[in-house]
């Protein structure tokens, strides 16, 4: 409420008028499909990880509650790249809207620039005081959860650019009106989650399960980087011949 009250009172250029309630079908379409995607990205990611999960709780109660501490400790250090990745994908829409391609390029390299640097943040402050944020996390000084908790962090946190880069790609993709990419990416994050749960986990116990993520992250990354660079290259195509 105290947002709108601000744009109505400050911001002329975004406050609603009546002739914003037009039908428009193309954007409606576009609005609808884009949601679609984004839901079903997210219903993708999120069953993966209950797949996961289910996994580990196979592997008893220290290992359950080592995993969901260090998970804790984890998702801090996850929410500024995916912020970022917002970010991105916001400037990205923006720019791909006024045809100002070559921007595009610029905004993820800084963005993956700033992931890098929160990265490297997060490895450091993981590795010199993991042992401290677990125990305080989870209430407990049994060695199995500290240690087993620790060695999460310790095979996640190094891949976290990797993390930031597919946050980035796949935000900013859907922006370039690219939609189908994002749930690609998100059902071979899918389909290594499974694999994880029913071989690397039954064979090599929580190790499995620590390194099935950055595995996932890394493939779909890796899927990202070459179909966001066909998109970049259509998108450039397109204002080329268009004249913009």
């Amino acid at each position: 409420m105290l947002c709108a009250v601000v744009i109505v009172k400050s911001y002329k250029i975004i406050r609603p008028e009546r002739a914003a309630f037009k039908k428009d079908t193309a954007l409606t379409a576009s609005l609808l499909t884009s949601g679609l995607a984004m839901g079903m990205m997210n219903s993708i990611f999120s069953v993966g990880s209950i797949i996961l999960q289910a996994a580990v709780n196979g592997l008893g109660p220290q290992i359950i509650a080592a995993q969901l501490g260090a998970r804790k400790i984890s998702d801090v250090y996850m929410q500024p790249l995916v912020t970022v990745g917002t970010s991105c994908s916001t400037l990205v829409g923006q720019n791909y809207g006024a045809g100002k391609i070559k921007r595009i390029s610029e905004i993820i390299k800084y963005g993956a620039l700033y992931a890098l640097i929160w990265s490297v943040f997060s490895l450091v402050t993981a590795y010199a005081f993991g042992g401290f944020f677990i125990r305080a996390i989870t209430g407990t000084h049994d060695g199995v959860i500290v240690q087993n908790a620790l060695m999460y962090l310790k095979i996640n946190t190094p891949f976290y650019f990797t993390l930031g880069l597919l946050f980035i790609l796949r935000f900013s993709i859907q922006s370039v009106n690219s939609k189908i990419p994002p749930l690609i990416s998100s059902a071979i994050e899918l389909g290594s989650k499974i694999i994880s749960a029913f071989a690397f986990i039954p064979a090599y116990g929580f190790v499995g399960a620590c390194v099935a993520e950055p595995v996932s992250w890394f493939l779909g990354a890796i899927f990202l980087i070459f179909a966001f660079s066909k998109a970049y290259r259509r998108a450039a195509e397109k204002f080329k011949n268009s004249g913009s």
